[in-house]
């Protein structure tokens, strides 16, 4: 009995989760023809918005994967001291926000010490190298979890 309740309950949690995702995008297509969707898409602040995103995505993550996959190496590989502390600060993008992660960027890169930065090499804040940061600081912790999961443990003697 204690088993089918609990049948009945994930089952109803995995129905509540794709009806609600199913009603936003339901919505968001009889609340604009599909038509109308396509000439807001081609909009020229949307274009170029789109391309920012997949460009700085892009960029983020492969400065990440280029961590990633050594990171995830060494975490397979190699015991140390520390390293259960430093696999938990890994997790970090996994119980934070993306959003909170950004607001710590924010209150980050506008101490003093990276407003000189900024004023003596590039901008950060609302820059697209902040956009890429920003990418890169919700993805690169992900991304060694992701690699460590696939990456083969230590392999003999």
């Amino acid at each position: 009995m204690r088993r089918s309740s609990l049948t009945v309950l994930t089952t109803l949690a995995l129905l509540f989760l794709v009806g609600f995702y199913l009603i936003l995008i339901g919505y968001t297509y009889l609340r604009y023809r599909p038509g109308s969707l396509i000439e807001l898409i081609t909009t020229s602040e949307i274009s170029h918005a789109i391309g920012l995103s997949i460009v700085c995505a892009t960029i983020a993550t492969a400065i990440a994967l280029a961590a990633a996959i050594p990171a995830s190496y060494c975490l397979s590989r190699k015991d140390f001291v520390g390293k259960v502390f430093v696999d938990t600060v890994l997790d970090i993008p996994v119980f934070v926000s993306p959003v909170a992660l950004g607001a710590l960027l924010l209150v980050f890169f506008t101490t003093p010490l990276c407003k000189q930065f900024q004023d003596d090499f590039f901008p950060v804040v609302f820059a697209v190298p902040g956009i890429v940061i920003a990418q890169f600081t919700v993805i690169a912790g992900l991304a060694v979890l992701y690699v460590y999961e696939v990456t083969p443990g230590p392999v003999g003697p």
